[in-house]
């Protein structure tokens, strides 16, 4: 009798201890399994959120050169319908600066009053590339503008195009256009701004933009001589977001954001 009623606890013993043995197997393979899980979760946010990111850049990239691009076009083709005007053309020809700038104020006032350009700078240069008259300052005159490889271009070509480059007042958005007389080249007309635009659209979509000059350029954007710098660039306009510009200064990694994005501060940079 006390025998069997050890036989019956120790078997029992046995079966706690395997009861036991079964679920610290249990609990280190839910532990494993659960491990596993995470790293699978994990793993897969990790994916999802680079693609996300990769995303945002591609679509941040893709809407700066469509306005880009939109805008280049139709400065070429303002500067295509200014520089054919017959008119223009002859005057140019004579070296008749006054019938030039009346000419350059009819196109200002059309402008203004029936597109969304309500400060339109039109430069006339002529055949030497010497600025022959600016429509927001006809009285300065004369300076020789051979610098410019856009007007350069278009002298030897004979071909308008659009493009961005240095210039007194700062980076600027150039359409370009030869003003050819008696199959002579005579000059050329540029329809030109700045990119803040752009930034204006830009803001709407909760965005925000900043366009710099390289600082080799300042001894010609002689304006912007003490203005904000980024590494070896300089701002090159006036119409910014004081707390991007801030972050831009400050703390965005503009190396890191070149090749590819930024997440700092609460913003997502491409450059």
């Amino acid at each position: 009798m006390i025998k069997a009623e050890k036989n019956g606890a120790l078997k029992r013993f046995n079966d706690l201890s395997l009861i036991k043995k079964i679920l610290i197997l249990l609990l280190v393979a839910g532990f494993f399994i659960g491990l596993i899980d995470l790293w699978y979760i994990n793993s897969r946010f990790t994916k999802f959120k680079k693609q996300v990111y990769q995303e945002t850049e591609q679509r941040l990239e893709s809407n700066l050169r469509t306005a880009i691009d939109n805008k280049e076009t139709t400065w070429l083709t303002n500067s295509l319908l200014i520089a054919n005007n017959p008119n223009l053309q002859k005057f140019i020809y004579d070296g008749d600066r006054e019938a030039i700038i009346a000419t350059l104020k009819d196109y200002s006032k059309i402008f203004k009053d029936n597109t969304n350009f309500k400060n339109v700078k039109i430069h006339i240069i002529d055949s030497d590339l010497t600025s022959l008259v600016k429509s927001w300052e006809p009285d300065s005159y004369g300076e020789d503008l051979s610098y410019s490889d856009a007007y350069q271009a278009v002298k030897n070509r004979r071909e308008g195009f659009s493009t961005c480059e240095e210039s007194p007042k700062g980076m600027r958005l150039k359409g370009l256009f030869p003003v050819i007389y008696q199959n002579r080249f005579m000059g050329i007309v540029n329809f030109e701004g700045g990119l803040n635009s752009v930034k204006r659209n830009f803001k709407k979509q909760d965005m925000e933009f900043l366009y710099f000059l390289k600082k080799e350029y300042l001894d010609v954007a002689r304006s912007l001589t003490g203005k904000p710098e980024v590494g070896n660039y300089i701002l090159s306009q006036k119409d910014t977001d004081k707390e991007f510009l801030q972050y831009a200064l400050n703390d965005l990694d503009l190396k890191e954001a070149r090749e590819g994005y930024t997440l700092n501060n609460g913003y997502f940079s491409i450059a």
